[in-house]
């Protein structure tokens, strides 16, 4: 059973723009933190139909919506009662930090590279919890140019940020020192590339791996 899906196509929610395949990826992604989840935020607010969907799919979650659109403030208190409407920019340090601690993040805002990495670094490290998991949409735009205007957009793609995550993941391959320094190398747990879409996999601190026998029989 499709849950996403089945609640995308009922009647009762405001509007939802997302790409067709994306009701299966939240499906394979969220289904096992539905009950344990405690709190989570979508950045990108629009009609506030994704937040509504997530109050639905999460019974015991807080859910927050952020979005740098005034107009997205009139939805607060509309979409569920526990769910709250944020007014900010989602790359303004000074709005990110006066977030609660999240178990879900989702980006599904500006969609420009460069800013997904700004929010990406300031909330993996200080808002996702322990073991949490924080998702990145609509990275088509990577592959796109209507955003490359912009001089300050030094990041040619969101990919390219994701690589250097998994160039950091595997430091301690080369640099157990070096792991040990860098915020991201005992705490990522694992990366998924769906189409479109990036999940990154929290964990509180992986210990260094080693290259371990398990005594057997050998021929070599």
């Amino acid at each position: 059973m499709n849950r996403y899906r089945d609640f995308l196509g009922a009647e009762g929610h405001n509007a939802v723009n997302k790409w067709s395949h994306y009701p299966e990826i939240y499906d394979d992604v969220f289904h096992p933190y539905r009950e344990n989840c405690k709190a989570i935020l979508e950045i990108g607010v629009q009609n506030g139909g994704s937040l509504q969907m997530l109050h639905h799919m999460f019974p015991n979650a807080k859910v927050y919506g952020l979005d740098i659109d005034p107009r997205c403030a009139a939805l607060n208190g509309t979409l569920g009662d526990r769910v709250t409407v944020v007014t900010g920019d989602a790359t303004n340090m000074n709005v990110l930090a006066g977030l609660p601690t999240f178990d879900l993040i989702i980006d599904d805002g500006f969609h420009v590279p460069q800013m997904q990495a700004v929010s990406f670094s300031f909330l993996f490290e200080r808002k996702l919890s322990p073991n949490g998991v924080y998702l990145v949409e609509d990275l088509e735009n990577s592959y796109h140019d209507w955003w490359r205007k912009e001089p300050r957009f030094a990041l040619g793609s969101f990919f390219d940020f994701v690589r250097s995550r998994i160039d950091d993941m595997h430091r301690v391959y080369t640099s157990q020192e070096s792991a040990r320094s860098n915020y991201y190398s005992l705490r990522l747990r694992k990366i998924e590339v769906y189409h479109g879409i990036v999940v990154f996999y929290k964990c509180g601190s992986l210990e260094i791996p080693k290259n371990q026998w398990w005594e057997g029989p050998r021929i070599v």
